[in-house]
């Protein structure tokens, strides 16, 4: 027993370690002059050196990629249409190519990686028109499939943006369910639980997040739902789940769109964890672990 807990300590130890190195790297890069053009990795060995096993189908939309990825014999037709993170100027990382092959070997089901448009090339009605094809398109080809909206950061953010939109719009294919990761549910930065929040932050700012939002918007309205999806309707959507820690500056905009969904009878789940930072499920943690096992559960259910 005892070394057992001596193990896990030492995991959680490093694991604690990794953090604070990408903590420090994320940090530097918020800083809001990073803002000024968008970050890209490589992505072609990115995919090699985590997923290529596991990639079926790859398509250009509007210009940018979109890959469908799943074991060689699915046995589910619920499909994942993955949004990543990155403050809508950052390509996916590695941290998302690791989290979508931690779901592919623990589900029998699609995923698909949408690259989209980043500011400040492109602004929020690009990336859009963009997930709007692509998503008409995969729908076209999986006619059978239930799909899933599914995105970490700004990348929840876009999903739950996309799901209002599509109820809006009345499109005759709907996702049947909506995980949200440390979403960023209000481009706007306006509430002023924030400013509580943020020296506990230890990957996020205000001030690079307001930047990065002035890019996106391309001198929209901020405040519209396709921005700040904490302002669209509740009404017809899919079940939602958050999952948020309390050290995130965007953790009160989560509270507080729970909050508001419950009042208006939306279906909501708002899991919390104490002390956990932006995107932890992303990383090697215990408590990421316990996301993974809670999203396989909504997932299978």
């Amino acid at each position: 027993m005892r070394h057992t807990i001596l193990y896990e300590d030492t995991v959680n130890q490093i694991a604690k370690n990794l953090m604070k190195v990408f903590c420090l790297m994320g940090k530097r890069a918020m800083h809001p002059a990073a803002m000024d053009r968008p970050i890209r990795l490589n992505k072609n060995l990115l995919m090699k050196c985590f997923l290529s096993r596991y990639l079926r189908f790859e398509q250009e939309v509007c210009g940018q990629a979109m890959m469908t990825f799943s074991q060689l014999r699915p046995v589910s037709n619920t499909h994942i249409i993955y949004l990543h993170g990155g403050a809508y100027v950052w390509q996916g990382a590695c941290v998302h190519w690791q989290f979508i092959k931690e779901l592919l070997r623990g589900l029998k089901q699609k995923v698909t990686y949408v690259d989209y448009p980043l500011a400040p090339e492109h602004t929020y009605q690009n990336t859009f028109k963009m997930l709007q094809e692509g998503f008409d398109r995969l729908t076209r080809q999986y006619p059978h499939d239930q799909f899933v909206l599914m995105g970490d950061s700004s990348g929840g953010g876009l999903a739950l943006a996309f799901a209002q939109k599509l109820c809006k719009e009345k499109h005759p294919v709907q996702p049947r369910e909506i995980i949200l990761l440390s979403p960023w549910l209000d481009v706007t930065m306006s509430n002023p639980d924030i400013e509580k929040i943020e020296p506990a932050d230890c990957i996020l700012t205000r001030r690079g997040l307001e930047a990065a939002a002035d890019r996106y918007a391309g001198g929209a309205d901020k405040s519209i739902y396709l921005l700040s999806p904490i302002n669209g309707s509740i009404k017809g959507l899919a079940h939602i789940s958050i999952f948020t820690g309390t050290d995130d500056i965007l953790w009160p905009d989560c509270r507080r769109f729970a909050d508001k969904a419950k009042a208006e009878g939306g279906k909501i789940s708002l899991m919390e964890y104490p002390g956990m930072p932006h995107t932890f499920m992303l990383f090697p943690l215990p408590q990421a672990g316990q996301v993974r096992h809670k999203i396989a559960e909504i997932l299978l259910n």
